[in-house]
């Protein structure tokens, strides 16, 4: 018995690592970060192939505003089922970061606290190595996050070619990648739900039979 209870053991542990980091979601359009629970497009560039009906986006790059208005576009199109996509967050001050640009408004390199941030320093994710993504650009990346002492002109960007983070002027053209709080379709993978299954199935089998052993004895 405590060799079956092992076994079974092993089988969860199996179907826990499937879930681990960035999983897939409504067959690939989509990645989950069970972390900061949070999901991301799979295309980085999708504006290059479906701008929304939105004007001012120019070679899939377009100003902080108009990546407002491409998210607005979005949400009213119901995108994969889910109308609460938004550009990722930044953290401001971010006590990632190596340095500072002014007192209290971190920038640089190593910053982990942003959303982008993670993804690149924490998930390993980048322009040379995009992962399960497609299309990430070796540019600058818009975030939602206004820079806090200049909100009127200026938003916090990220780079997935080096993993640089900085403020830029929101009238730049820059790409934007669209992410939501939350997992999109929250149902288990079929690899991990196929071994846990079969577990479990090999468990009654295993105790069926010591069963009809034990009666036959009797």
């Amino acid at each position: 018995m405590k060799r079956i209870l092992w076994g079974i053991s092993l089988l969860v542990l199996i179907a826990d690592s499937a879930n681990a980091a960035l999983i897939s979601r409504l067959s690939g359009a989509a990645y989950y970060d069970d972390v900061l629970d949070i999901t991301w497009t799979a295309d980085a560039n999708l504006a290059a192939s479906n701008t929304f009906g939105v004007q001012g986006i120019v070679n899939s790059q377009m100003s902080w505003t108009t990546a407002q208005n491409w998210i607005a576009g979005m949400n009213a199109a119901n995108y994969l089922g889910t109308n609460d996509w938004r550009l990722a967050m930044t953290v401001q001050p971010d006590a990632g970061c190596s340095n500072e640009y002014v007192p209290g408004q971190n920038y640089g390199f190593g910053c982990t606290g942003s959303e982008m941030g993670h993804l690149y320093h924490v998930d390993g994710i980048s322009f040379s190595n995009p992962g399960p993504f497609s299309n990430i650009q070796n540019v600058r990346y818009y975030s939602d996050t206004e820079y806090a002492p200049s909100s009127a002109t200026l938003a916090w960007t990220f780079r997935f070619d080096d993993g640089f983070q900085s403020r830029f002027s929101k009238g730049d053209l820059l790409s934007a990648w669209a992410v939501r709080s939350g997992d999109i379709a929250a149902v288990p993978e079929p690899g991990a739900s196929w071994l846990l299954a079969m577990g479990f199935v090999a468990l009654g089998a295993k105790l069926k039979r010591r069963v009809r052993g034990a009666a036959t004895e009797a």
